[in-house]
């Protein structure tokens, strides 16, 4: 057994903060494909959750939410308490549409428009055309300590709803609990690294084998990476301006059995 006492952060094109691997094990507060027959929907022409939706080879849990040509198609998910802390919690979800769209037809679908709120306010937003999974984690740090509502929607983009065939990945609460002890290479979870960007740019994680590009605009963002073997953490920067301030580098809590969704 491999144990890896410290992460080497590597920069091919950027900056990595100095100290800025920090270790920790994932707890899954809150679930929300396992709560979805709780939670309230509206607006929409078919939803539905399901624990095996498979995109690109990937199957996650998932909850399904097709919006029709006016509106948004809504889960709403009242009262969630967001645990206080220190330590970070995040939103961590993938926007993903089914696969089976006719995306190279002359006229093809024009994709989704995927929003979250929370207690009313826009939080995040992504249009999306491509049937693959998109991983994101939102810091709800700004909340620690209190109740919020939380809304997933999904919008027809000029109101073209045919084939919008969109799903929540994995949406899920999630809290970090630092650890001192070393990681072995077998840990499997998730990476979030703090990304400041001067201005809009394309950045890319990698460890091991797992790899995810983002596209972004300038400033500061958290970014997921799921892995399954603890390798080496790779940060790319398209524009060589980029700075990685902090990685927390989750481990999954073996302690909670049947949670869906850490790879």
């Amino acid at each position: 057994m491999t144990l890896l006492c410290g992460l080497v952060v590597l920069a091919c094109a950027g900056v990595v903060s100095d100290g800025a691997q920090q270790y920790a094990t994932i707890g899954i507060v809150r679930d929300f494909v396992q709560e979805y027959p709780s939670a309230g929907t509206e607006n929409s022409d078919s939803a539905s959750a399901s624990l095996r939706e498979n995109i690109g080879g990937v199957t996650r849990s998932a909850i399904y939410l097709h919006p029709g040509p006016l509106g948004e198609a809504k889960v709403t998910y009242r009262g969630v308490a967001i645990p206080a802390g220190a330590t970070p919690s995040f939103l961590f979800f993938c926007t993903g549409i089914r696969e089976g769209v006719p995306w190279n037809v002359p006229g093809p679908p024009n994709g989704v428009r995927f929003t979250v709120y929370i207690n009313g306010g826009r939080v995040f937003s992504e249009e999306l055309m491509a049937s693959v999974w998109h991983p994101h984690a939102l810091d709800l740090s700004v909340w620690s300590g209190k109740s919020v509502d939380i809304v997933l929607a999904t919008d027809a983009i000029k109101g073209r709803s045919n084939h919008d065939w969109s799903v929540w990945g994995n949406p899920m609460l999630v809290t970090l609990t630092p650890v001192a002890s070393a990681l072995t290479e077998h840990t499997t979870g998730i990476a979030f690294a703090q990304v400041v960007l001067p201005e809009p740019d394309t950045v890319t994680l990698t460890m091991g084998e797992k790899r995810e590009s983002f596209a972004l605009p300038g400033g500061s963002h958290w970014l997921p990476l799921e892995f399954g073997r603890l390798k080496r953490f790779e940060f790319v920067s398209a524009s060589g301006g980029g700075e990685v301030k902090t990685v927390w580098v989750g481990a999954r809590d073996a302690s909670a059995p049947g949670k869906q969704g850490l790879r």
